[in-house]
């Protein structure tokens, strides 16, 4: 979908809650998504950095057996594993992922959950994001059974 830069802007305007709020509304979210059962059983989560329009989501990488988070490599979106958050750095768009000399490329199977940011979902699935379709490219060659959770 391509929407004007102007439209993202804006999209993210309307949803900056302050500090207290965003952490508060970030310990909801994750107590639920600790609560959901294929969560307890998830093998490895796909998690992201968030920035400050998004929920504060880390703390769940500790709940799970294996975390990793995605990076920009050209115009495609790959998940590295990581050991802790600091292992994480600047990259595109100054969001934090794995640095380029990860090798532990992961590859989600059956039963392990991706979370997914989004500025906007629909009843489909279907995701406005950033414009750049990253995640779009990458989510259509994930299999139905790697359990893909949207994230406002």
């Amino acid at each position: 979908m391509n929407l004007p830069k102007s439209v993202f802007r804006r999209l993210e305007n309307l949803r900056l809650p302050e500090h207290a709020e965003r952490s508060r509304l970030s310990s909801v979210l994750c107590q639920h998504l600790r609560d959901f059962e294929p969560f307890k059983r998830a093998r490895c989560l796909g998690a992201f950095c968030s920035r400050a329009c998004e929920p504060e989501l880390s703390e769940l990488t500790k709940k799970v057996q294996s975390a990793a988070f995605p990076r920009v490599n050209g115009s495609l979106l790959e998940y590295f594993s990581v050991g802790s958050l600091a292992e994480l750095t600047p990259g595109f768009k100054g969001i934090g992922e794995p640095p380029s000399i990860a090798k532990n490329k992961v590859t989600f199977v059956s039963g392990d959950i991706v979370l997914v940011p989004g500025s906007r979902f629909d009843r489909q699935g279907g995701r406005i994001g950033s414009g750049m379709g990253f995640y779009v490219r990458y989510l259509s060659g994930l299999g139905d059974a790697v359990i893909m959770i949207g994230v406002l």
